[in-house]
């Protein structure tokens, strides 16, 4: 496997098992509050991000039924952790400053990714997205820095 392509899967994965906790998470906070309202943000992100991620993750051709599975598993599985939070894992786990540094990790690979493949393909497009990506993991990482 070519460096690029190890870059896109870890990045594509590390993206989908952050949406897949986000969602846990948002989940678990909602869960408390009464009534249907406080769901509502937590519906959009199922309709708006989780199901497109899922199904890109699930039809991903580049990658073998297998690993598909395994992505999307490893997901489903963090998202239910996230939601019912259990004992055994360290809260510590779940707060703002592990969040943030899984994101600046994440935001670094799909960085990694976007530039090495522009500068090996000349891709405007992965150009933008690991310009993006830099700006949003060090814009994390310095919010985590400073906590």
């Amino acid at each position: 496997m070519q460096f690029h392509q190890i870059t896109l899967t870890l990045g594509i994965s590390s993206l989908y098992l952050g949406f897949s906790v986000a969602l846990g998470l948002m989940l678990h906070d909602h869960r408390r509050a009464p009534g249907t309202k406080p769901y509502l943000p937590a519906l959009a992100f199922v309709v708006l991000i989780f199901i497109p991620a899922s199904a890109m993750v699930l039809c991903f051709p580049a990658w073998s039924p297998i690993l598909r599975l395994a992505v999307a598993g490893t997901g489903w599985l963090g998202s239910a952790l996230a939601a019912i939070q259990p004992a055994w894992i360290p809260p510590r786990i779940w707060g703002r400053h592990v969040q943030r540094g899984y994101l600046a990790l994440a935001m670094a690979t799909v960085a990694v990714w976007g530039l090495s493949t522009w500068a090996l393909f000349s891709s405007g497009a992965a150009m933008l997205i690991g310009l993006a990506a830099l700006t949003a993991g060090s814009s994390s990482a310095r919010t985590m820095l400073a906590a």
